[in-house]
């Protein structure tokens, strides 16, 4: 299993109690314009931690990052 995460709220906080192994992707911002700038660099960032672990299913609520990056691992 490999779990990824952006900042938001407490994720990182929730993951660390529970002893997750995760990864960091990074945040996408406070305001529109470095959301889209930063959607597409996180988008990259998950794609290159995803790729070599080659999964058969993504789960993401509400994960437009992971509904990116599983049209192009398909």
């Amino acid at each position: 299993m490999l779990i990824t995460a952006s900042k938001k709220e407490m994720t990182f906080e929730l993951l660390e109690n529970y002893d997750f192994d995760y990864v960091n992707l990074g945040s996408y911002g406070n305001n529109l314009l470095q959301k889209l700038v930063n959607i597409p660099i996180l988008d990259l960032k998950m794609y290159k931690e995803v790729r070599g672990f080659k999964p058969e299913v993504f789960v993401g609520l509400g994960s437009i990052r992971a509904a990116h990056t599983s049209f192009f691992i398909a």
